[in-house]
Order: C-alpha cells, then sequence, then structure tokens
C-alpha cells in the first residue's frame, strides 16, 4: 500500500477514535500504532492504561498493536505507522517495541516504519548495532542454542563400582 494512502487511512482511523471518545479517556501523550499484514489487513492498538496497586502506567499503542496482530493469527507486517493522537504527527517507535515485531516474526525486520507522513524506512534501518543484523537475532521465545556441547559424565571408576551379587544357590530336592 502506498505511503500517503496508509497515513491517511490511519489518521481517519485515529480522527474517529477521538470524536467516538469525546472524554479523551487516554493515557497522557496517548499513540495509535497501525499494522498493515501481509493479508492487507489494518489491524490498530491504542496506548493502554494499566494500574498495579493504585501506580498508573501505560501500554504502549506499539506493543497493543502487536499483541492484536498475533492475536489475528497474523504475525507478518507489511508496514507500522505510529500517530500521536493529540496532533497526528508520527512517532517513530523505540527500539524495545520494534523489537516486538521482530520476536512475531524474524522476516519482519523488513517491515516500512514511517519515520514521517511521506516516508518510510525498512525496520531494521531503525536498530542500533547490537540487532542490527536480524537474520541472526533470535526471539526470546524460542531457546538459544548452546554454544558449546554438554560434556559427556565421566565413568566411574572400577573400584567405587557396586560388585555384583552372589548367585543364589538353588535348592535340591525337598525331602518327604
Amino acid at each position: 500500500m502506498g505511503v500517503n494512502v496508509f497515513y491517511s487511512m490511519v489518521k481517519e482511523y485515529a480522527e474517529g477514535l477521538l470524536k467516538v471518545s469525546e472524554d479523551g479517556v487516554f493515557a497522557p501523550d496517548a499513540k495509535l500504532s497501525a499494522i498493515l499484514t501481509s493479508s492487507h489487513d489494518i489491524i490498530a492498538g491504542v496506548t493502554g492504561i494499566t494500574i498495579f496497586n493504585g501506580a498508573i502506567d501505560s501500554i504502549p499503542s506499539e506493543y497493543m498493536a502487536v499483541a492484536a496482530m498475533a492475536n489475528s493469527g497474523q504475525m507478518k507486517a507489511l508496514q507500522m505507522l505510529t500517530l500521536r493522537l493529540s496532533d497526528f504527527s508520527v512517532s517513530v517507535p523505540d527500539e524495545s517495541q520494534l523489537m516486538l515485531l521482530i520476536d512475531a516474526e524474524a522476516n519482519n525486520s523488513n517491515c516500512q516504519i514511517f519515520v514521517s507522513p511521506s516516508e518510510s524506512v525498512p525496520l531494521s534501518n531503525l536498530l542500533s548495532n547490537v540487532h542490527s543484523d536480524t537474520a541472526d537475532y533470535v526471539p526470546e521465545s524460542e531457546p538459544i542454542p548452546a554454544e558449546e556441547a554438554v560434556p559427556e559424565p565421566e565413568p566411574i571408576p572400577a573400584e567405587e563400582t557396586v560388585p555384583e551379587p552372589e548367585p543364589i544357590p538353588v535348592a535340591t530336592a525337598v525331602p518327604e
């Protein structure tokens, strides 16, 4: 989908969301993140709010969008756009949010991430050098292979082995 078309559609979603929620019950600096999947579905998430023992915290919109994508059974993302609900400006996700897409599907490193209303770049271009080679990245949910084989246990020396039991004599004929 073209960059301008996707941006316009997501902006319409954000405007519609604000009209429906006239109260403005959103986290401070709330955002809407939309993902265009390989099935050409648009799946979005809005910044969420959690309360834990009275402490109020927010859940990033990118997390909500990736979770919604996974919940729909889709894992391949083609484009991702995050808009601030306050002014509809583009917000570039931070590295931890981008890694959520990689955790969902390693090939999402090619997902186009919007950096402005008219420009997007591959997700891999936004990662630091630590994760720049996403082909070798192993998501946290998969076990990391051991670098060295586990050594075989040492055999127990003969003097420490348990001796074979003596055979039990077989009774001969029983007297009548």
